[in-house]
């Protein structure tokens, strides 16, 4: 059984906050910065950074195809049937409509993300990939056999 002598005393909470030592090697305890005091000038929205404007360009720029290719696939979708015959297989082919339909806003906002501090040239290389991928390709082909269709008419 313990003995009270052989319990130390709980009082002295200092002990706790240092290692053994310290004060001999010349290394205090590490300390916490001191918050800097927020001034006027802080409060000061800074400069653009080198390439923002560049990058403001090419997300205007590439907005307006990447909401026609939404539309696009909203279009496609429609036109296009499953063709299955088990409940199973036409719920994952609606599934795969819906996600058709929000791959492009999907992309546009992680290449967003995803670039925010990085070159203009690699936001628009991620956003010209994802818009060559994500062409309504069903839609495109209809569009161009009804061309060629209408040519033979001629």
């Amino acid at each position: 059984m313990a003995r009270a002598e052989d319990i130390d005393d709980l009082g002295d909470d200092q002990d706790a906050l240092s290692w053994a030592g310290d004060d001999e090697q010349g290394r205090a305890a590490p300390r916490l910065r001191q918050p800097e005091p927020v001034t006027a000038a802080a409060e000061v929205e800074p400069e653009e950074a080198a390439g923002s404007r560049g990058r403001s360009v090419a997300t205007a720029v590439f907005l307006v195809p990447y909401l026609a290719v939404t539309v696009g696939w909203i279009f496609a979708v429609q036109q296009l049937s499953s063709g299955s015959a088990s409940l199973f297989g036409e719920i994952l082919w609606q599934f795969g409509e819906f996600l058709a339909m929000l791959a492009a806003p999907l992309w546009f906002a992680a290449t967003l993300t995803l670039t925010k501090g990085h070159r203009p040239l690699v936001r628009v290389g991620w956003l010209a990939l994802g818009f060559g991928a994500l062409v309504p390709w069903p839609l495109v082909l209809q569009f161009l056999a009804a061309l060629e269709l209408a040519g033979g008419m001629s």
